[in-house]
């Protein structure tokens, strides 16, 4: 129902506004109502591990951006490779700067290495039937990296006390 629903919102927008192309980052409303109504659709996309995002995506997307590391197969005749990662739109030296009053104002150690660990919920609709570490490995992981250096660990979930630090 939810996609349904994105669907037809998107296609409403659509006919209003009449683009020339749609663009977007994993495609899923766009590739169908391009596909619709004739209109170009371009997704850029970097997650192998959601198969039912694609099967339902690419067999309508115009056209498929991914990083030259995506393992996955991609529509062919249709797939760009990028040399990079999306994340070097917003991170690379030439349109970012970081600044150490905020990073120390966050935790930076200067005086030591900094690991930044990142979870998720496992709850977004790429995540189906797969999981990440459980806790007793997340804690092994951070005594570790504890042991060389700074830990800081975000979480969607809320952490057990002991790592919530």
């Amino acid at each position: 129902m939810e996609l349904i629903t994105r669907d037809i919102a998107v296609l409403r927008k659509v006919l209003a506004f009449r683009p020339d192309v749609m663009i977007g980052f994993g495609g899923v409303a766009i590739s169908h109502v391009g596909f619709l109504t004739r209109r170009p659709s371009i997704s850029f996309y970097d997650s192998e591990t959601a198969s039912l995002q694609t099967r339902i995506t690419w067999p309508f997307i115009s056209a498929l951006y991914v990083p030259s590391s995506y393992a996955g197969p991609t529509p062919a005749g249709r797939t760009t490779r990028l040399n990079g990662v999306k994340e070097l739109s917003y991170l690379h030296p030439l349109v970012f700067t970081p600044d150490k009053a905020i990073a120390a104002a966050a935790g930076l150690d200067e005086q030591r290495d900094n690991y930044f660990i990142r979870t998720v919920s496992w709850r977004a609709n790429h995540d189906l039937g797969k999981n990440g570490w459980s806790v007793d490995l997340l804690r092994k992981i951070v005594g570790r990296l504890s042991a060389n250096g700074r830990v800081h660990l975000s979480s969607e979930e809320p952490l057990p006390d002991d790592l919530s630090r």
